[in-house]
């Protein structure tokens, strides 16, 4: 792909609100699932650099775009290799189409009007599409991405220290540099295990693939993890957890069980909290779309969305198939409502997050990770808080 032709991963305006509370605060590109965000999957499939186009409260965010032609592709878009070679061989005014004419990704000589399917003089039509249209699709997606992710590793893996026990194959065990782990347990029987730069494992950690660890992540001693789980970098983790995506810099240090969820940046939760991921009924999950303002099956197995920046108080009790947004401080002595809005307070939506406060307490929790909310950031919380 020549290199004056930009490539930009673009949000489209209806899908994105249906991702909602995950990408409140950040760009769909961002999100993290399987081993990397769909920016960094898109950029190895690619070759290249990418970059993002986003909501108007967002953008200030990341770069401006170049001028020229260029690139545009859905980021809520899975990569796949036919697509791949669709989007490489792409001539001017021409875009990829799904089957409703929805625009999967075109070639453009003026990024004003990269939407406008009227822009675009050849149209090639890609029945095979997948997106990811709610939430939930990606801890559901997630076994499937971490297997597309696999081949697209490029370092060079380093020997697990002996004190270790690995059951399977060295082959399914990616360790980058700057590993401390002792007596931990490693079992990649079941999908492959990667952990990223300087991560710690304590003693007595069950890990189970497939797993991605993400750099300066720590691993509590006895923790029990199995897949298909991501977690993201500057995470530090506890407990049970089972088929859960971490974005990052998010705590889960303690006993209690996390499955089957979406969790954001800057979570935490408190000691002893769990989640239901399966009604008692094992019937059908209905979970709350922010978009539609409505309820929708997401399936059998349906835990928890937690958008950024929201914690949970210890020994908190989180119903099946729970939406939480951003900015949430919940405390509750019972069950949690489905479904508690952004910048809640305690278990009751009526009861709204002071500004100050959201700042302060956000501004902490950084500093604990060497961190500090910038100007742009603070920019993008009041925006949602003023909603």
């Amino acid at each position: 792909m020549p290199n004056d032709i930009f490539i930009c991963l673009f949000d489209d305006g209806d899908n994105r609100l249906n991702l909602a509370p995950i990408n409140n605060t950040k760009a769909t590109a961002r999100i993290r699932c399987g081993i990397f965000t769909i920016q960094e999957r898109w950029e190895k499939w690619l070759q290249q650099n990418t970059y993002i186009l986003t909501a108007d409260y967002l953008q200030p965010l990341y770069a401006d775009l170049p001028l020229g032609a260029g690139k545009f592709i859905d980021a809520s878009v899975h990569p796949t290799k036919a697509l791949i070679k669709l989007i490489n061989d792409l001539t001017p005014l021409t875009a990829i189409v799904d089957e409703a004419g929805n625009i999967i990704a075109g070639y453009a000589v003026d990024k004003k009007r990269f939407k406008k399917i009227d822009s675009y003089t050849n149209k090639i039509i890609f029945k095979e599409v997948k997106r990811w249209v709610r939430a939930s699709d990606f801890y559901i997606q997630n076994e499937a991405i971490f297997t597309q992710d696999m081949p697209l590793l490029s370092t060079t893996s380093q020997v697990l220290p002996a004190s270790n026990t690995l059951i399977g194959n060295a082959q399914n065990l990616f360790i980058a540099d700057g590993l401390t782990a002792y007596a931990a347990i490693f079992n990649n029987l079941n999908g492959p295990i990667v952990i990223g730069k300087n991560v710690t494992i304590m003693e007595g950690a069950c890990l189970r693939g497939p797993l991605y660890i993400g750099d300066n992540s720590v691993v509590k001693m006895g923790a029990k993890i199995y897949g298909a789980t991501s977690i993201g970098p500057n995470c530090v983790v506890g407990g049970e957890i089972k088929n859960v995506i971490i974005q990052g810099n998010s705590n889960k240090a303690h006993d209690g069980y996390l499955g089957d969820s979406l969790i954001g940046e800057w979570c935490n939760f408190g000691a002893g909290t769990s989640n239901s991921n399966i009604k008692n009924t094992a019937g059908a999950v209905q979970m709350w779309s922010i978009a539609k303002k409505e309820y929708e099956n997401v399936g059998i197995k349906a835990g928890l969305v937690m958008g950024d920046y929201s914690r949970c108080a210890i020994n908190s009790c989180i119903n099946t198939g729970t939406v939480i947004g951003t900015c949430v401080n919940f405390f509750s002595s019972s069950l949690s409502e489905k479904y508690i809005p952004s910048f809640s307070w305690g278990a009751n939506e009526n009861t709204t997050y002071i500004w100050e406060k959201v700042l302060s307490d956000i501004g902490n929790w950084k500093q604990l990770k060497n961190q500090f909310l910038s100007e742009k950031e603070i920019n993008v919380l009041e925006y949602l808080y003023k909603q």
